[in-house]
């Protein structure tokens, strides 16, 4: 028996698992979303059609004699279709495999599933590039003014949340979740993906990865979300119950901190990895989707081998190395630099330049644990955090990015911590992305396993937003019980277009829109995107306020309009040279109009023309 071995496969890696002569107590193999079982001696692939986890255990310490095989299934349950691939070719036989259960189509898998059983292998079925350059690209970002902005000269607030699962191997997102995070209003993804998975033996690399990381920014790209593609390493490789990297890289080393430190220490190595980028920034120098490089996920130290000045000194010329490797193939993206951890505000690297971005990751309190919450810190001590963060920005006259932030869902005081961390961040009008976008009970994931939102986070995190705006953001606050939100910009004697995300669910049944300068705007019910001109003969800071629609209130004059289906609730009157604009939802999708200081009402032909 311990000469037997079968074959593992996942949409991104093939595993062989040799049966072990010693009895093992723990599973000899245990892997998420695994796509196919291959055994070679009896030339059959069993083919779970849902995907599903697979174990190997030894059932020789339960007193057999056996080695069982388990298929993890839901309450779905699960199909498991036993295919004789003699006559087959079996690398081709895989990769039709992978592009038909990629699809999540369940025509299309019960009619590969029928085809099978009549003998017929279709190759059309087999995974492709997705057809990137023929949807419509976004602007470019760049780094200027401490800020990110875009090609257009706009400010751009990159909020959005990680997705995981590629920096492990697993895949088990679909395009529908990316509809799901559009729909909360965020605007950018950030895309953990593994050098392990890249390159899984040296020299050798996996273009079956590359493709589903292809589809991944395609599908962003195609639900108007920028991507920032992240090098991922958590706990190094799988030797260490990690993640990210080969366990061939540092053969040798005795933990994982170890591994990170010899790793830092080789600049042999350090070439390895940049080779790496420079295939990946060849494959998406083209490509405005991708708004960042994140170039090395959390540094971690040892500082009983390398004292911590030493160890941030080779991290720094770590990063300017790498960046200076990737910029030989592609100049144009943003990229990205952590301190050590990436969360040790003492220990960052000192890094400036054009398109250059210090991001950082925001557990304070210990909430790194995903069971951690706030009765280890306090609202002070996350302040000054923020505060430090903003500094270091500010110090290297470059712009920072919350690159991971977050807490267990089932921790304590979960939603006061992240209430208080982003309203500290909007307070510095700060980017951010949540860890992560998964499902799970009580840890990370923004969905339970069933796919439900949890409401007590998602309630805080699908907030109103500035997307993006020609004039900077300067603060931004939004109280999540009454619903107000408060937008300040840094106007110049100039129009300024603003972009601003109103969530369904704080504003149901509409809004009031309050702002001292004379503007227009339109509003899309199916994108929930408010859009302003903001126009202004001097200098100063506007402060642009959202609240609540209160229905029983009167206020007068009102105008409607009604035109082509399309109904325009406009309420304006003058108070301390205010203008205020209530609207309503009534059967329609946009709503349109602009005032003046005086009170006085454009009609909405012409306000559409003027945004």
């Amino acid at each position: 028996m311990q000469d037997k071995i079968w074959i593992f496969y996942t949409f991104t890696e093939k595993t062989e698992v040799h049966f072990p002569q010693k009895i093992s107590k723990t599973p000899i193999y245990l892997k998420h979303h695994v796509i196919a079982v291959v055994l070679p001696e009896e030339k059959l692939a069993l083919i779970p059609l849902t995907l599903t986890s697979v174990s190997v255990e030894d059932e020789r310490n339960r007193g057999s004699s056996a080695f069982s095989l388990r298929f993890w299934i839901e309450d779905s349950g699960i199909e498991l279709l036993v295919v004789e691939y003699d006559d087959l070719d079996l690398n081709t036989f895989i990769s039709i495999v992978k592009g038909v259960l990629f699809t999540k189509n369940r025509k299309i898998i019960e009619e590969f599933a029928q085809n099978i059983l009549r003998g017929k292998i279709d190759e059309a079925y087999a995974l492709t590039k997705p057809p990137l350059e023929e949807l419509p690209s976004p602007p470019w970002l760049k780094t200027e003014n401490f800020s990110i902005m875009s090609e257009d000269r706009e400010y751009v607030l990159l909020q959005g949340v990680n997705c995981m699962g590629l920096e492990f191997g697993w895949f088990g997102h679909s395009e529908e979740d990316f509809k799901r995070i559009t729909s909360w209003g965020f605007n950018v993804i950030r895309l953990p993906i593994g050098w392990a998975y890249i390159e899984p033996e040296p020299g050798v690399i996996n273009e079956e990865y590359l493709k589903i990381v292809d589809w991944m920014i395609y599908w962003a790209k195609k639900h108007g979300l920028y991507v920032v593609l992240d090098m991922h390493q958590w706990r190094w490789s799988n030797r260490y119950g990690g993640c990210g990297f080969q366990d061939w890289l540092v053969p040798d080393a005795e933990d994982y901190l170890e591994a990170s430190v010899r790793f830092f220490k080789n600049r042999e190595l350090w070439r390895e990895f940049a080779e790496v980028w420079k295939i990946v920034a060849e494959r998406y120098k083209n490509e405005s989707t991708i708004a960042a490089y994140d170039v090395f996920n959390e540094p971690m130290p040892h500082y009983d081998l390398v004292p911590k000045r030493e160890f941030v000194e080779l991290v720094e010329e770590f990063y300017k190395y790498i960046f200076e490797e990737i910029r030989k193939i592609d100049k144009k993206h943003i990229l990205m630099y952590m301190p050590v951890w990436g969360s040790e505000l003492d220990a960052v690297p000192w890094i400036t330049g054009e398109n250059i971005v210090l991001t950082i990751h925001f557990y304070v309190g210990g909430t790194w644990d995903g069971k951690t919450g706030y009765e280890k810190t306090s609202f002070a001590e996350l302040k000054r955090a923020v505060q430090e963060c903003v500094k270091l920005g500010l110090e290297r006259g470059i712009p920072v990015w919350i690159g991971e932030f977050g807490v267990g869902s089932s921790a304590y005081g979960a939603s006061d911590w992240v209430k208080d961390v982003s309203t500290l961040f909007e307070e510095h009008a700060l980017g951010y992305a949540w860890w992560t976008y998964w499902r799970d009970e009580g840890s990370f994931g923004l969905l339970y396993p069933d796919g439900k939102e949890k409401e007590h986070i998602m309630k805080i995190l699908d907030r109103p937003r500035i997307l993006s705006s020609t004039c900077k953001p300067s603060k931004i606050f939004f109280n999540v019980e009454n619903r107000d939100f408060t937008a300040c910009l840094e106007m110049e004697k100039e129009k300024c277009r603003v972009l601003i995300y109103l969530p369904k669910r704080h504003y149901k049944t509409g809004f009031k829109l309050s702002i001292p300068v004379a503007h227009i705007y339109s509003f899309d019910y199916r994108s929930r995107v408010l859009k302003l001109v903001l126009e202004s003969n001097e200098s100063s800071i506007v402060e642009i306020k959202v609240s609540k629609s209160l229905k029983d209130k009167v206020v007068l004059p009102t105008v409607i309009i009604l035109s082509f289906f399309i109904i325009f609730v406009l309420v304006a009157y003058r108070t301390s040279s205010r203008a205020v604009v209530e609207c309503d939802r009534k059967s329609t999708h946009i709503s349109v109009g602009k005032t003046f200081e005086d009170g006085r009402v454009l009609d909405a032909a012409n306000a559409v023309s003027g945004i």
